[in-house]
């Protein structure tokens, strides 16, 4: 389910032409550049990393050492110094544990003769924040970006780096990468001006889950304040409670998703949370949506039945 579901949004649409030029790019064997997509956690930024630019976008890469590897897709460590990344990235390349006693240049150099080899196009780095938030200090920054500019200088990879805002402001500071790529940022349905955006993208995951295997519409649509309340708007949370929501609904023979999303919130909430907003009354949904929105991003839980709100009976 979750990987045949795909609803796109303008900050998803947005982020999917900046990676088909980045693509094209690739497939003309530029100089490197870079992509840099910030936000909140939530925000959708996993989710373009996934759903684009990916192996099937270069069928053409032919290797004679190991198998191809066009696209290159790995989360920071965290902790993470970038000695840290490098060996990861040159681990999952070269397909063993690589070693952490040669210094980041000379990382960088193994990394860039291994990869060339395989025929890596593109590499996609997720959770960058790891990187840029360890110390700011202009000395671990400087090894940052020094790292960066040499693998898009000597290579023609592309790089794409996402990460909470954190990341974008990394590369506000440094400026030599204005000319060499793109900074894009992916922000939630926020407030009453994206009201009716959030609720066409609600509509379109209702017809979607439709078309996969329910009989009947759940009403997304019209459940959007309660949504917004549950999720801030964001994209990343609100596709994870309609898919646990969904899960339970096809366990338990149900024709639609919408009964269930009371018990999948119980389920499934983040910490400091109200009220289920799916069992609150309409007047209760106006008042609490003219309160300020608790912040997004922060810790999950899928403790049942926290709050002490009761949980629904949905299996009868």
């Amino acid at each position: 389910m979750r990987e045949r579901i795909h609803v796109p949004t303008v900050a998803y649409g947005e982020a999917q032409r900046e990676m088909r030029l980045l693509r094209d790019r690739a497939r003309r064997r530029e100089r490197g550049n870079v992509l840099v997509i910030g936000g909140e956690a939530g925000a959708g930024k996993s989710w373009v990393l996934d759903r684009e630019l990916t192996a099937v976008d270069f069928p053409d890469v032919k290797t004679s050492w190991a198998d191809p590897l066009p696209v290159l897709r790995l989360d920071a460590p965290s902790p993470g110094r970038m000695k840290a990344l490098l060996v990861k990235m040159l681990s999952q390349v070269a397909g063993y544990e690589a070693s952490d006693r040669p210094s980041e240049p000379m990382l960088m150099r193994q990394f860039v003769k291994v990869a060339q080899a395989r025929g890596v196009r593109v590499v996609k780095i997720d959770e960058f924040q790891h990187i840029v938030n360890l110390a700011r200090t202009d000395r671990h920054e400087r090894t940052v970006s020094e790292t960066l500019k040499t693998l898009l200088n000597e290579t023609d990879i592309q790089l794409v780096l996402a990460g909470e805002p954190s990341v974008m402001t990394f590369f506000d500071r440094w400026k030599q990468f204005e000319r060499r790529g793109a900074k894009l940022p992916m922000t939630p349905f926020a407030g009453e001006a994206a009201r009716e955006e959030f609720a066409d993208f609600l509509n379109h995951y209702d017809d979607q889950l439709v078309a996969l295997h329910f009989r009947a519409r759940s009403g997304f649509a019209e459940k959007v304040d309660r949504f917004r309340l549950a999720t801030d708007g964001y994209v990343g949370l609100a596709s994870k409670l309609i898919h646990l929501a969904a899960e339970m609904s096809f366990k338990a023979g149900h024709n639609c998703v919408g009964d269930t999303l009371a018990v999948a919130y119980e389920r499934w909430r983040r910490r400091g949370d109200g009220a289920n907003p799916f069992l609150m009354k309409p007047d209760a949904v106006c008042r609490a949506l003219r309160r300020p929105a608790t912040p997004a991003g922060g810790d999950l839980t899928r403790l049942r039945g926290t709050g002490g709100v009761p949980e629904p009976s949905y299996g009868k």
